[in-house]
């Protein structure tokens, strides 16, 4: 069963520019054919095209070729500027996104240049959605952040709304899961205060889908439910579409392939007159995963590539990718291995371009699964590690605990809200009855009748308020305490961790002069750094072991011990004689064979052993490479591209030992992934490696405490306020 699926996703009709669909189209003609003033004409034809184009009735191009004959005829730059939107807007409304982008970018400037912030306001929020189709996150998120700032400037509030879910959308695309039910709750309290009916069930539509997407399942099926409800009472097909597709994705992925196959062929019948091509085809691909896993490869390829047809067509990136893994998926289950890298290879450059983790996540676990079955298990592992490093990136617990928490507290203020509005009713309920006493004895004897009544009621509905507040306060306090004991239990694992570890008057004592860049995702790490002094010959490494947090520190703990083991009982000092160690030392520890019982887990590190009295430096690394400055000049010595551990052919590797002779003053670099791997910047990209080894050259003459100053503030700054992908350490050693 693949992972992830096809999510239909319509964008509702509800954006301040659409609400002229706003008026009636009939009207808008009859109005724009009586009209004889231009400017006013072109106004009416503008509103005419714009209702048109989101209503998807024909003829819209007609209108905006006499609006364009208009503008010509008036010569004024503002409504140029518009003419150029309604360019976009139609082709966005054709589902023709590649020339929708092209059109908005001459759109908005123009639309700036005359101060029309309404229209530009609108413009924002059609350009994001247009980037969403076509999978461009980070610029969707960047064009209603833009279309935000003017809906508070211009108090609309509904358009802030919608903006807000589309921007929990573009989140959960990028995998940033708590970040994508923030902004969904923010946009459900304000449709719930705005009083619309729809703008509420959208998101609570989008919350629902968030959730059972492997989150709470329970949980989403209860929004889903609840937002499907709403829609079959207000006959709103387009929102039945979305609600009916996570439904059907739900009963997929609990394997009720009848009752999926059913509510997808509801789906394809509303998409002739209400679901735009994106729909269709994300309904085919869909409907083609079902097929393949009931074993009907034929049925699924011809749906598959039907909708990869249509997906190319109209441009859209993120349908695209997955049909793409989809397929490959299939050809990986019927063993048609170079069939099935031929489409992860076109679905994984698009899933890394548009930066879309959940993609990544499925991309590389089944390139995983595909080398390990062809026996390539150098490519394998890479993959792998590739897999979990995103996986745990958007499915840590942190991220878990952080939604459990959001969760509760929407409940609890929307709990504490309903306390608050039962109160003023019950008072100004009480008022109107103080204030009848004065009619007479007869009205008086029913206003304590209706007081007595009124204070019963009161009492108990106080009474269930607050039972429910306790049962929220008392579910809360369980989380909080079992979060407390969690935390307090790898805390714990942290100070033993720590004592393992090189205390740093050790470390100082053999490498004087030396820095130590250390900075654990979690509060344990899976990478560590070693040290041990044997004669003359120091012997230090930055390991990386598989994962981070609890599994990445048991696995630290193992590779210290028999790395300590190599130096101190076994009296090896060359490098590539101690990674042998370890690697035999590894597989035989988690058991790792080819029958697949044991742990695939392992590490990448680099390790070095100095003789301090010639100042010859030996190095041997397994994936992560030694960077090294003398005389001035930049050098690296690239590692083997192949493990510790991970043996299932039951062989110990043999590593190359690289030997360098060394001047004082020259200064020596190993390192982790994790610094390179750092998501930041303007962009929200990796760091990469060449940046780190400039930010070193830069820096390699200055005091080895200064380096290390240089290099914390650098990704302090890169890093900024996103999420730390991976553990980091670094170090640095200047030759004395």
């Amino acid at each position: 069963m693949k992972t992830k699926i096809y999510i239909v996703f319509l964008f509702c009709l509800s954006i301040s520019l659409k609400s002229l669909a706003f008026g009636n189209v009939d009207s808008l003609k009859i109005a724009f054919e009586k009209i004889t003033e231009p400017t006013q004409k072109f106004n009416t034809g503008y509103d005419l095209v714009s209702a048109m184009s989101f209503s998807r009735i024909d003829g819209a191009q007609t209108y905006y070729l006499r609006c364009v004959e208009l503008s010509s005829q008036l010569n004024n730059p503002a409504l140029v500027a518009k003419t150029e939107f309604m360019k976009a807007m139609i082709y966005y409304n054709n589902n023709e996104n590649k020339q929708a982008s092209q059109a908005f970018k001459i759109a908005i400037p123009k639309l700036q240049e005359n101060n029309l912030k309404i229209e530009l306001a609108d413009a924002y929020s059609l350009y994001g959605l247009n980037c969403i189709a076509i999978g461009e996150y980070i610029g969707s998120i960047e064009n209603f952040e833009k279309s935000n700032i003017l809906c508070k400037e211009l108090n609309r509030q509904v358009q802030l709304c919608e903006n807000n879910m589309y921007l929990g959308r573009d989140y959960e695309n990028l995998g940033n899961n708590t970040k994508a039910l923030q902004y969904y709750q923010d946009a459900l309290s304000v449709a719930k205060n705005l009083k619309k009916d729809r703008l509420t069930t959208e998101a609570t539509l989008f919350i629902g889908a968030l959730y059972s997407d492997g989150i709470n399942k329970k949980l989403g099926m209860d929004y889903l439910s609840k937002a499907a409800e709403t829609a079959e009472k207000m006959q709103d097909t387009s929102l039945l579409i979305n609600a009916y597709t996570y439904i059907a994705n739900n009963y997929y992925y609990e394997k009720e392939y009848t009752s999926a196959l059913k509510m997808y062929e509801k789906i394809k019948g509303f998409c002739g007159t209400h679901g735009s091509r994106n729909t269709y085809a994300g309904t085919l691909g869909n409907m083609g995963n079902v097929y393949a896993d009931m074993g009907d490869p034929e049925k699924a390829m011809e749906l598959q590539l039907e909708a990869v047809r249509i997906f190319d067509e109209i441009g859209d990136k993120q349908g695209l990718t997955i049909c793409y893994s989809a397929i490959g998926i299939d050809y990986l289950k019927a063993k048609k291995y170079d069939k099935a890298l031929e489409y992860f290879n076109k679905s994984l450059p698009m899933a890394q371009e548009m930066q879309s983790l959940e993609d990544l996540i499925e991309i590389h676990e089944n390139l995983s699964i595909l080398y390990a079955e062809t026996k390539n298990y150098e490519k394998a592992y890479e993959n792998y590690k590739l897999y979990k490093q995103f996986s745990d990136s958007v499915y840590n617990s942190a991220n878990s605990e952080k939604m459990t928490e959001l969760e509760l507290n929407y409940q609890l203020e929307n709990k504490q809200k309903e306390t608050v509005l039962l109160q003023e009713l019950s008072d100004e309920r009480f008022k109107r009855i103080i204030y009848a006493g004065v009619s007479g004895v007869l009205i008086l004897l029913v206003i304590v009748f209706l007081v007595a009544r009124a204070n019963r009621q009161r009492k108990k509905t106080n009474e269930q308020l607050t039972l429910s507040n306790n049962a929220i306060r008392i579910q809360k306090e369980e989380l909080e305490t079992h979060k407390k004991e969690i935390t307090d239990s790898i805390n714990y694992a942290k100070r033993i961790q720590e004592s393992i570890l090189p205390p740093d008057l050790y470390w100082q004592n053999i490498l004087p002069d030396s820095f130590i860049f250390y900075r654990p995702k979690d509060i344990v790490s899976g990478d560590f750094y070693w040290i041990e002094q044997k004669n003359d010959s120091v012997c230090f490494a930055a390991v990386d072991c598989t994962g981070h947090g609890v599994p990445g520190a048991l696995m630290s703990v193992v590779g210290f011990n028999l790395l300590t083991q190599a130096v101190n009982e076994m009296n090896l000092t060359i490098p590539s004689e101690i990674l042998k160690h370890l690697d035999h030392g590894v597989t035989k520890t988690l058991r790792q064979s080819g029958d697949g019982k044991g742990v695939k887990d392992g590490m990448d590190l680099s390790l070095c052993s100095l003789n301090r009295s010639t100042n010859v430096l030996q190095y041997a690394g397994a994936f992560n490479a030694l960077y090294y400055i003398s005389s001035g000049k930049f050098y690296e010595i690239k590692a083997d591209k192949f493990p510790i551990g991970v043996n299932l052919d039951g062989k110990v590797d043999n590593y190359t030992n690289h030997t360098i002779s060394l001047q004082k003053g020259d200064c020596v670099y190993l390192f982790s992934d994790g610094y390179a791997d750092q998501f930041g910047g303007p962009r929200g990209k990796k760091y990469k490696y060449n940046q780190l080894k400039e930010i070193l050259f830069k820096n390699y003459l200055l005091p080895i405490e200064e380096q290390h100053k240089q290099l914390a503030r650098s990704f302090d700054t890169w890093k900024g306020d996103l999420e730390q992908v991976d553990d980091v350490v670094i170090i640095g050693v200047r030759i004395g």
